[in-house]
């Protein structure tokens, strides 16, 4: 089976944790599933993805001298709609804006914004989707371990409620019970330092 990069793990890393022979194939389809729902629901929880695609994307700004975008590793076009006819007929010349955070790569971290370089001349339209940004968007080439771990903690959680009726496990009797519906604890530690807080929505 191909790999498939907007996956953070991969089944055999499910089936491993779960102690599921390799061998046994019949719920192959279901983790899959879940492996593919859960790293989605991860790129949503943290206003971000974890994979890269190459991708034409327009953006509104926030101020003539500011756009936010997405999470971007390499910037090819920056170009602008002047009249709002959804025509980007303005492209800059790379000398012409700037990434930020300026470190970003450094520290193996993407860039968030995009400002024009003062006296070149460009500002950024005010009206709705105005800017159009070409490049290789993602928080980084390979999803970070905390993403990974949080995806197997998380599929291996919803995988185990097939085997918990009512989204309970454990023995009722003994009062050793875990309640299975709920986000794994361990998941809000390992994915709260990624979260984009500038793109939190009240």
């Amino acid at each position: 089976m191909a790999v498939d990069p907007t996956k953070y793990i991969t089944l055999a890393e499910v089936k491993r944790r779960l102690e599921i022979p390799f061998a046994e194939t019949t719920w192959d389809p279901d983790i899959d599933r879940i492996i593919g729902a859960v790293s989605r629901w991860i790129d949503a929880r943290c206003h971000r993805q974890f994979f890269i695609a190459d991708d034409t994307r327009a953006y509104t700004a926030d101020w003539p001298d500011l756009v936010r975008i997405d999470d971007v590793l390499t910037v090819t076009q920056v170009a602008t709609d002047l009249n709002a006819d959804r025509t980007y007929e303005t492209i800059w010349d790379p000398l012409d804006f700037f990434l930020e955070p300026h470190a970003a790569a450094w520290h193996g971290k993407p860039y968030t914004r995009i400002r024009p370089v003062p006296y070149r001349g460009h500002r950024f339209p005010a009206h709705w989707q105005g800017v159009q940004v070409t490049g290789t968007f993602g928080y980084a080439l390979a999803p970070p371990d905390e993403v990974r771990e949080a995806t197997l903690l998380q599929t291996a959680r919803l995988f185990k409620r097939t085997d918990a009726p009512f989204g309970i496990a454990g023995s009722l009797e003994l009062g050793q019970t875990v309640v299975l519906t709920r986000l794994d604890p361990d998941v809000q530690t390992l994915l709260g330092p990624l979260m984009r807080i500038d793109r939190l929505v009240a």
